[in-house]
């Protein structure tokens, strides 16, 4: 797995950063369909 940096595709895409929360929840629940 490509490790990048954290603002690489802010600043790429022009997209937001991802909310803390986000990030915080992305940790917590499983990947997969729901």
């Amino acid at each position: 797995m490509t490790v990048r940096d954290e603002n690489y595709f802010t600043e790429k895409y022009g997209l937001t950063r991802t909310h803390s929360d986000v990030l915080a929840a992305a940790k917590v629940v499983a990947p997969g369909r729901t």
